[in-house]
């Protein structure tokens, strides 16, 4: 082996790699899981090293010794379909900074490149958004951090966001902001979009975040949820004219926003510009009223809630029913008592009592809904009660 130093980086050998060999040393050793960690340099979550090879990152001959350039390069190629990686940042560190190849010693041309792929391994790393089910019936977003500040752009946002083939695009936030263009951008993404979107606020809305609420045909605020507006902010470094220069853009960015405000609820975009500019936090009951949002509306699911409402209905009813049979017997054996029949009121009565019950027979030997499973009992209840 012949060392070379890579930069700045650590050492590298330019000899030939030959994986098999490293795998087959590593499952010789009393350890083979250990081995394979010290020789890739990088931790696995699970699997011995026999199972899962393929997406390993091998790229020392042995533990201790200088990594092998080759290795390194298949390591970069391979990186992206590295699935059970347990810190993907640091991995990334490593095999593209950590250990650095000769040819990268000292040219700026690398340098930026690399500091461009530490911004995207960053940027996958902290995710700000997540996307489910994009080819199901109703496609789930999720924003869940700040926009675009320490996550991807909105340029990956909407390349995501065009693949989504979903009738329905339902989109759940809770973000304290983030860049403005971004939000705006990720906005009119969603207002094009061919599904139907409803945005929900599971917990905050602030500032940019607020701007995506709006991009919904429905939106939602959960119940004690917030939603809070200001006018756009930013820093700049520079002289009096550069100064005055970000005020005149913070200025036109938050009369845009207010004009977003405006088209969605039918108002004044100078209205919603004074409520920026005093920074306003809103209840979820008070976005809906200033027509930022549709509706409050309780997390509790409604089918579930449907279904306990049909087995109170059920068990109701059944009650009642066991209660007019009852009175129902003790007035015929007093009439019978008497040599006498039921009148024909109460006769009429139970005869459409057993026509329900028809009813009820029918609707357990035929599919049904429960909406008209619901509406039968109900009307079963009052009978009942009318008896």
């Amino acid at each position: 082996m012949s060392p070379r130093n890579g930069g700045r980086g650590t050492a590298t050998d330019d000899s030939t790699w030959d994986a098999q060999e490293v795998i087959s040393w590593c499952l010789d050793q009393d350890d083979p899981a250990a081995a394979f960690r010290a020789v890739s340099g990088i931790e696995r979550t699970v699997g011995e090293p026999d199972e899962a090879q393929h997406w390993a990152l091998p790229h020392h001959r042995r533990p201790g010794e200088p990594a092998n350039a080759a290795a390194i390069r298949n390591a970069r190629a391979r990186f992206e379909q590295t699935e059970d990686l347990k810190d993907r940042a640091a991995a990334r560190r490593h095999v593209f900074e950590t250990h650095r190849l000769p040819s990268e010693a000292d040219n700026p041309d690398d340098l930026l490149a690399r500091q461009r792929e530490r911004r995207r391994s960053l940027a996958r790393a902290s995710r700000w958004y997540d996307l489910r089910n994009q080819d199901g019936d109703v496609a789930e977003l999720r924003i869940y951090d700040e926009i675009s500040w320490w996550g991807i752009s909105a340029e990956e946002f909407v390349r995501d966001l065009e693949q989504i083939t979903a009738p329905e695009i339902r989109v759940a936030i809770n973000s304290p902001g983030g860049d403005v263009f971004d939000a705006i951008a990720v906005y009119n993404a969603l207002r094009a979009h061919p599904a139907r979107v409803t945005t929900r606020v599971d917990s905050l809305a602030a500032s940019a975040a607020s701007i995506v609420v709006q991009a919904g045909d429905h939106r939602v605020m959960l119940t004690a949820s917030q939603m809070m507006i200001h006018d756009a902010w930013g820093v700049v470094i520079g002289n009096a004219a550069e100064m005055r220069e970000m005020a005149d853009l913070l200025d036109m960015e938050s009369d845009i926003i207010a004009g977003i405000y405006a088209a969605r609820t039918g108002g004044d975009a100078e209205h919603f510009r004074a409520l920026m500019r005093a920074t306003t936090w809103l209840t979820a009951e008070q976005a809906v009223e200033a027509g930022l949002a549709d509706e409050v509306v309780d997390p509790k699911p409604q089918d579930s809630l449907a279904r306990r409402t049909l087995n109170d209905e059920l068990a109701e009813a059944m009650g009642v029913v066991s209660g007019v049979i009852e009175s129902a017997e003790r007035v015929a054996a007093l009439r019978a008592d008497e040599g006498k029949r039921l009148s024909q009121v109460n006769r009429e009565s139970l005869d459409e009592l057993e026509r329900r019950m028809e009813q009820v027979r029918a609707l357990l030997d035929t599919p049904s809904t429960e909406d008209d499973i619901e509406r039968e009992f109900a009307r079963f209840v009052l009978l009942g009660a009318d008896l």
